[in-house]
């Protein structure tokens, strides 16, 4: 009997095999990273691949910012605004072979990538003529307006065809003779009454010759 209970408290003193093995994560399928940027000043507004970000915090006073959820097997564009208006903003770009996997304890790893950025002072004149340069590249095409009705297209006219129109053509005449109203002699001096008019030719007696 006392037996039994000595191997049942050395059972769970040591735990289960199984319940104290744990599964094995190959590293290489983690796709999401952390970032950790040291500054020169604190609390930048930070914007990653253009867009506003939220997984992120600092430390040390504003100092050291950290940003989660990074897809550390593309390149990743993070844009630091100070607050201060004497310094300029700064790029920082984080590319796939700039990510080390780092210790956190006996058991976890985790991918990460260390940046420092050094805010600069704007050069005199350099901040109103980045600001006056007019944007490079096609200008995006106005988007309708939603809450203003789109105009309906008038009704097309129907096509009208007219009807073919017959020439008249005038009677040609000879150029050597004058048409001559019905009735009235034309040149060999026969009187016209229309096309079935019959021509009456006037015969004079011969002469003999003495």
């Amino acid at each position: 009997m006392w037996r039994v209970v000595l191997v049942l408290a050395v059972w769970f003193a040591l735990g289960s095999p199984d319940l104290g093995a744990q599964e094995k994560v190959d590293p290489a399928q983690i796709v999401l990273g952390v970032a950790r940027v040291a500054l020169n000043s604190e609390y930048v507004g930070v914007a990653v691949n253009g867009e506003a970000w939220e997984d992120l915090y600092f430390t040390d006073d504003g100092k050291v910012l950290i940003v989660e959820s990074l897809n550390r097997t593309k390149e990743v564009v993070l844009v630091l605004t100070p607050l201060y208006a004497e310094f300029r903003p700064e790029e920082v770009r984080l590319h796939p072979k700039d990510w080390k996997l780092a210790k956190l304890d006996r058991v976890t790893r985790q991918w990460r990538c260390e940046k420092s950025v050094t805010f600069r002072k704007w050069k005199p004149g350099e901040k109103e003529a980045l600001e006056a340069k007019p944007p490079q590249g096609p200008s995006a095409p106005a988007l309708p307006d939603p809450e203003k009705p789109v105009p309906a297209e008038p009704p097309s006219a129907p096509e009208v065809t007219a009807p073919p129109v017959e020439s008249e053509t005038e009677p040609q005449t000879d150029p050597g003779t004058e048409a001559s109203p019905a009735g009235e002699p034309t040149a060999s001096g026969a009187p016209t009454t229309g096309p079935d008019a019959a021509v009456e030719v006037e015969t004079q007696p011969g002469t003999k010759g003495e």
